[in-house]
């Protein structure tokens, strides 16, 4: 009611040049500019609540895990389940549909609950296939040409030390970088055998950085 009187007053006002009348005028203009700008503002605040329930309202169904996986493993109908989830939060590449995922290999490990991608499974149907250990950046394959001497004879389940020795240092003793590492498989190939171990990423690293160094490295093999 005040802002029509005011308005009342100011449509009067405009009518005579009296500096009181003027006053009102301007008063009334003012108002009516506040009253604009609390209806945008009220406005614009209304519409992006509604944008963002209407986000949050658009679920869509997307895959999950039962259980901890921490091992290549081929997925199947209960380790899944189909749950909904905001489309605002899902991450790329995210697994909508059931049939993608089961029956493929679960290449890396993940927790109960975690959304999968497609990055996240793949064709191996051999879970103890050596692509799988590699897959899952449990196993580390290297050459016999890394090595001083020829690779001794091997069995999967053998454990061996990797040693190396530092060029130019006199009397230095060699260092062990990865100590008690699980043989996984040997295999053979134009005469040179490559080795496949169990190792975990810091034994990995220090034997990639030796061997990206040019170290010198032998195997020792455990006898226990």
């Amino acid at each position: 009611m005040f802002l029509f009187s005011i308005f009342f007053d100011g449509m009067i006002a405009s009518q005579f040049s009296h500096p009181s009348h003027l006053h009102i005028r301007r008063i009334c203009q003012r108002w009516w500019l506040i009253l604009v700008l609390v209806l945008l503002s009220l406005g614009g605040s209304l519409f992006f609540w509604t944008h963002q329930q209407s986000e949050i309202q658009d679920l869509v169904s997307v895959i999950v895990l039962n259980q901890d996986i921490l091992a290549v493993k081929t997925l199947e109908t209960d380790d899944v389940s189909l749950v909904k989830r905001p489309r605002k939060w899902l991450p790329k590449y995210a697994i909508i549909d059931p049939d993608y995922a089961v029956g493929k290999t679960l290449l890396l490990p993940r927790s109960q609950g975690q959304m999968l991608t497609s990055f996240d499974v793949g064709s191996v149907t051999d879970p103890a296939s050596i692509s799988a250990k590699l897959y899952a950046g449990r196993a580390l394959a290297m050459d016999e040409a890394w090595f001083l001497a020829r690779l001794p004879v091997l069995s999967s389940g053998d454990r061996l030390d990797i040693l190396v020795s530092y060029p130019g240092r006199w009397n230095a003793p060699s260092s062990v970088i990865a100590a008690g590492i699980s043989v996984l498989e040997v295999s053979s190939s134009g005469g040179k055998k490559t080795l496949f171990v169990q190792v975990t990423p810091e034994e990995a690293q220090a034997i990639v950085s030796a061997r990206g160094l040019r170290l010198p490295m032998q195997v020792l093999v455990r006898s226990d």
